[in-house]
Formats: C-alpha cells, structure tokens, sequence
C-alpha cells in the first residue's frame, strides 16, 4: 500500500523542480527519515472525521477483496484498481461521469483480463506528476508480478520472472521524483531471498529486460512503500519470524541489500498489515515525520510507529522509533492480513482499519489523535470511531478486509470490500454546503 499525497499547484512545482533535480544527479544519497518536531508546536491538530456517506461503486461480480486507491494530481479525482474474482481481471474505478457508482458518477473498467485467466491480486496503484497512472499487481496463473501503465503503452509487463518459483505478492508501487516506477514485493522462494524491490530502467534489466532487480532481504510480506517529497523511498514489511521492519536504500554500508539497503527492525510485534507514510517536507524537523501503521497479529492490535530519532523512542528493538498501542482489534484467521490504511491531513495521521472483536462481524473503523476527550490508544490521546458497522437491512455484513484511503480537498476517502456481497464500497466526508446566497431587494421608500 502507498501513500497519500494532496496536490496542489504550488506542491507540484515544487516537486517539478525536485525532480529537476533529482535527473541532474546520478546518485544522490537519500535523507534519513524526518524527525518529528519536539516542541509543543509538534502537537497534532485536533480534528474529527465524518460524518460518512457510503455507497457502492461495483457490484458486478465478487469485486474488491484486494485493492489500492489513489488520488490524480491533475483532477483530484480518486482512482481505485481492484480485483475482480470472479472473472479473473483487473479492474480500475475513476470518479469521472461514467458507467458505475451513484448516479453514474464513476467509470469502471477493465485494466487486464488477457495477461493470464487470473490478474490484478495484490494489487497496488499510483500516480505520476503528470497524471499518468501505473498499477503493478500479481499474475497468480503464471506466478509473476505485472505493471500495466495506459499512458507508456505497457500492459501486462511481466517485472521478474523466477522459474519453479511464485514472486509477485504483497505488491507495493510508488513512483520517484523522475517518474520511474518502483515495486517491492515477495518472492516466494523456498530457501531463497524472499524480499524483492525492482526498478523499471527501460532496458537492460537484470531480470527483465525493462527491470533491474534486488534481492534486499531473506523474508518479506504485507508490504508497504511511499516516496518522500524529495524522491527518498521507503519500504514498511513483515519481517521473517513476526516482526515490523523499515528498510530504505543507502548508498554504502547498508546491512542488505548487498549493503545498498539498510533493514532496520521496529517492534517484534507481527505487521500483518502495514501503511507507511514518508515526509512532505522540504526541511527539517518535519511535523509529519516518517510512521507507519500497522497490525499486531499475536497482540491483536492496530498500533503506530512515529520515527523521532535520537534514542527518544520506544519501540521494543529500534529507539529511534516510537510505537504506539491505538486499539484492539482482535485476531484474523490462520494469520491472515487486515485491512489498514493511514493517511494524513494537514499534520494529523488518521488510521483506517478493520476491526474484528467489536461486533460478530468485522467493521471499518478510523482513529485519529485528540488531545481531550479520547477513547483509546495511550493515555486515550486518541479518537476511535466507526465508519461503517456493516449494519445492512435489518442484518450485518463484514467489511473491510481490504480497504485503502486518501485525502480529497482535506476530506477522507476510504475504498473498502464488502465479503457477504462481494461488493465494491465507498464511505467518504461529503464536502460541505455553501449557503445559499442571500438577495436583498431593493430599498424603496415612499
């Protein structure tokens, strides 16, 4: 999963001239992770979210049990690929007048449907300056990992190919300040490095002909990946035996990687579902530093992990880090992964995630810090609060096994699966009401 960027003119020429450059060097040696202001003024803004409208943009077939979400800079229009079980394919969902979604108010179409009989799970999207989208996802016919990119006429373009072996799960694409695509992603290969990051270079690849690939590390899955402002990209896993790792590339002296990358470890707490977000900003320390959030599988429980740097932190095996308990969520079945998002707005971090122990069903939940009032994570410094119970026409359903969001003008989006319907669910803020504008009649006196 990736993260999400709110775009504005000013940001985007910012980012251009980064860009600029980032083509003007040939190596440049990515910044450590924001630190997160230790002032009082670090103190996040109190907010609260909702309330929710929630609609269905897909029922055809069973859609949505793996999907990524992400905003165009160029419309700010949210942009949902997805998988469709039933048919085997990859679908792609954009708010534009179309075909689908309340009032025909999204078009829903199909990304791949030829590559192979089964596409699109795993699947992760984004989106370059220009507007161009690219969605890598896995190929669970053949056992590989895709890139699909419209605009750069790439469909179906297999990224490594690893005979006898499955390599493509848990699939996280970002794209870089020269709009090159960048995919982490799980080789499942017995006895092998299982933690795989590729980068597409157009030819001469070591493992395709368009991508150059690493082997970075002997284990990864539930994986997440997001690029800072200034082109510096980070990876969120779960790491070999249970536990939630941050790996980045350095330029020596890394300890994976071949010493390229450094693979740090956080909490020894099991991510089964992680959502990282790198910082946006120019100069430090940053009051939207480096966290990640992430789900504790053996503590049952949706935490956040903030870097601060320094030794000033507490994550059980990195002090850089501070980690934090936010809810309790209980236990997925036979290890499985649970829905989890974060997203910031303005400089809050928001979490969204699936809850499995508040009700008999699972429901989609969102927690965000507070300074008073809280009901839950440390000191109850934060808010949690539902978004969806599931409650459908006198029954409930669970949702949110896969879900994703973004920020759209400061508001909250969240795509999410419903697994009773097989069902393709949106629950967004609407944006507020202007006034109606008030006429006053001309003054006549008599």
């Amino acid at each position: 999963m990736k993260r999400t960027r709110i775009y504005t003119p000013f940001f985007i020429l910012i980012l251009l001239v980064v860009s600029g450059l980032a083509k003007a060097q040939e190596t440049v040696e990515p910044l450590p992770p924001a630190i997160a202001p230790q002032s009082a003024d670090s103190t996040f803004q109190v907010s609260d979210y909702g309330p929710w409208e929630i609609v269905i943009l897909d029922d055809q077939n069973d859609v949505g049990s793996y999907l990524s979400m992400a905003v165009d800079p160029t419309s700010g229009a949210p942009t949902i690929a997805y998988y469709d079980a039933t048919a085997g394919a990859l679908k792609l969902a954009k708010q534009t007048p179309g075909n689908c979604g309340p009032n025909q108010e999204w078009n829903c179409t199909i990304l791949d449907n030829t590559s192979s009989a089964d596409v699109g799970q795993y699947v992760s999207l984004a989106y370059r300056l220009d507007g161009a989208y690219g969605v890598a996802y896995f190929d669970a016919v053949n056992g590989v990992n895709r890139y699909t990119s419209p605009a750069d006429g790439l469909h179906g373009e297999v990224i490594e190919y690893v005979a006898g072996a499955t390599v493509g799960r848990h699939t996280a694409l970002v794209y870089d300040t020269a709009n090159a695509p960048h995919v982490a992603y799980h080789r499942g290969i017995g006895g092998g490095v299982a933690f795989g990051y590729a980068k597409r270079i157009g030819s001469a690849g070591n493992c395709t002909l368009a991508w150059n690939c690493t082997a970075v590390q002997n284990y990864a899955d539930n994986i997440s990946m997001d690029v800072s402002l200034l082109g510096a990209i980070g990876i969120a896993y779960n790491g070999i035996g249970g536990f939630l790792g941050y790996a980045h590339p350095v330029n020596s002296g890394g300890n994976c990687g071949g010493g390229k990358w450094q693979c740090d470890s956080l909490d020894n707490g099991s991510a089964y579902g992680t959502s990282l977000y790198m910082p946006r900003c120019l100069f430090l320390p940053c009051g939207t530093p480096t966290q990640i959030a992430y789900y504790d599988y053996m503590g049952q429980q949706i935490k956040h992990a903030v870097y601060v740097g320094g030794g000033q932190g507490n994550c059980p095996n990195n002090t850089n880090w501070r980690c934090s308990v936010i809810d309790s969520v209980g236990q997925t079945a036979n290890y499985g992964s649970l829905g989890i998002a974060l997203v910031v707005v303005g400089s809050q971090p928001v979490i969204v995630y699936q809850d499995l122990n508040d009700q008999a069903n699972s429901i989609v939940k969102i927690a965000w810090p507070q300074a008073d009032g809280g009901n839950c994570g440390p000191n109850n410094s934060y808010v949690c609060a539902v978004v969806d119970d599931g409650a459908r026409g006198g029954g409930f359903v669970s949702v949110g096994k896969a879900l994703d969001a973004v920020v759209v003008d400061g508001r909250v989006h969240i795509a999410y699966y419903d697994a009773n319907h097989g069902d393709l669910l949106l629950a967004f803020e609407p944006a507020p009401v202007s006034p109606p504008e008030q006429v006053y009649l001309p003054f006549i006196q008599k």
